[in-house]
């Protein structure tokens, strides 16, 4: 009688850890060259926001890489925006916490990431974030969720 009691314990255990559980936000954008005004040097590459809440912090996580298009070995050269697909109005400039995070190793970039506080998939999900090197723009894709 004591063991079956025994084996219903760890069984509740693991079903209170999954109740409690919750899936955060994930979404992401694709650069390809057919979304640049500069088909020549067109960005390539992938970035992804994780929702991140914990006792610290509320906001989301950014990680990425762009495989080409980058031709300039400077960091502070290029801009990371995300504006509004309507009239490119700026919704978050990304770019002073990805120029501090990224190396640029021609014609792409070392994996980087960056923190952004109050600013979740929700908000993001439906804008374009668009790549400029020195004003001219290599890179534009919709956020879409993951």
């Amino acid at each position: 009688m004591v063991a079956k009691k025994f084996i219903l314990l760890p069984i509740a255990l693991v079903c209170s850890i999954f109740m409690k559980s919750t899936t955060a936000g994930t979404c992401y954008c694709d650069f390809t060259p057919g979304n640049s005004t500069n088909a020549a040097s067109a960005a390539t590459g992938r970035l992804m926001w994780i929702d991140k809440t914990n006792n610290t912090f509320n906001g989301c996580d950014l990680s990425g890489q762009l495989n080409s298009g980058c031709t300039d070995q400077n960091p502070t050269d290029y801009s990371f925006l995300v504006v509004k697909p309507a009239d490119n109005s700026t919704v978050l400039d990304m770019t002073q916490p990805i120029d501090s995070n990224m190396q640029v190793n021609p014609p792409g970039t070392s994996p980087f990431t960056a923190e952004f506080s109050g600013v979740t998939c929700d908000t993001l999900v439906g804008n374009a974030c668009v790549v400029k090197l020195n004003q001219a723009q290599i890179g534009y894709a919709l956020i879409q969720n993951a």
